[in-house]
């Protein structure tokens, strides 16, 4: 006869989803804090400098959404 401990099963699946939803939180900051490195460090780049590197400081939000 099996025995199942419902409990232990709750406790694990709540553990396991508190888990991967403080991966996927991590994840975001971690993605968010990418993004703001990037942007800082083109915003920071004159013009000549952006032109170098073949980039318009109106397309800096979005290179710096991709590297995130």
């Amino acid at each position: 006869m099996a025995f199942i401990d419902t409990k232990a099963a709750q406790t694990n699946g709540l553990t396991r989803f508190l888990a991967e939803s403080f991966d996927r939180v991590k994840e975001a900051y971690d993605r968010r804090q990418t993004y703001l490195a990037t942007r800082r460090e083109l915003t920071m780049l004159t013009d000549r400098e952006l032109a170098d590197i073949g980039v318009a400081r109106a397309n800096i939000d979005d290179i710096a959404r991709k590297a995130a």
